[in-house]
């Protein structure tokens, strides 16, 4: 079962304890019958306007759809990730996707080779 709070005496496990008993915080697992949450930040999903365009540019497409990403808006780069959902796990196909024609402000064309990931920026 887990506990989603993590904390002992009112305190947050992952920010304001740093051992228990000797044992240093990052490497306790439980507290008594609770798992202890996850200490990792939670991922950024961001929404952001593309067109999109399975070969070629986007930069001229003609109708914008809501996408989300990790990375920052308006000034996305090589390696963030594009998704089709607003919790970031399910990726965009393969192809070119543009902030451009969406009134972004990146104004660039962006290349997602597999994965999400994008792998080439280019100028509109």
């Amino acid at each position: 079962m887990a506990n989603t709070t993590s904390k002992v005496d009112n305190l947050d496990i992952c920010t304001a304890i740093v051992n228990i008993n000797g044992v240093a915080a990052a490497n306790i697992k439980a507290m008594n019958v609770w798992d202890k949450k996850s200490c990792a930040p939670e991922p950024t999903c961001a929404a952001i306007n593309l067109s999109y365009r399975e070969e070629g540019s986007a930069c001229a497409g003609r109708s914008c759809s809501t996408y989300y990403t990790d990375g920052d808006v308006g000034s996305l780069s090589v390696g963030d990730s594009i998704f089709t959902n607003e919790n970031c796990s399910e990726c965009a196909p393969a192809g070119n996707y543009s902030d451009r024609p969406c009134r972004g402000a990146q104004g660039a064309n962006f290349v997602i080779a597999e994965e999400c990931e994008i792998t080439d920026i280019g100028d509109c």
